[in-house]
């Protein structure tokens, strides 16, 4: 999912390298053609970090997968996620985000 998609209501697609689960499909398969990315809704924008992936819904809540090993995806945790599941609790209100090589921000 590299790159920022911000308030469409078109489906929301990745595609390209994913051996660490960064395109939040649910699975380590590379993905030569763009998938769409089931369950991705009420999404406001898209960053990508160099193997992990943030996600900001509208309601200002940030969800994030991919590698993990400097707890760049900021659940207080090292473990890689594939899936898009629960928003990172100590995040809300938030309006920006972006991915970095081994970081994330989100403000």
């Amino acid at each position: 999912m590299a790159g920022r998609h911000r308030g469409s209501p078109q489906p929301h697609v990745g595609g390209g390298y994913n051996a660490y689960g960064q395109q939040g499909d649910g699975t380590l398969t590379d993905r030569p053609t763009p998938i769409t990315l089931e369950g991705a809704t009420n999404i406001r924008a898209i960053a990508a970090g160099h193997y992990h992936t943030l996600v900001l819904d509208r309601d200002g809540k940030v969800s994030a997968v991919g590698y993990n090993n400097n707890g760049q995806l900021g659940d207080g945790s090292t473990v890689n996620r594939t899936a898009l599941t629960t928003p990172i609790n100590s995040l809300s209100s938030v309006s920006l985000i972006a991915g970095g090589a081994a970081f994330s921000l989100a403000g």
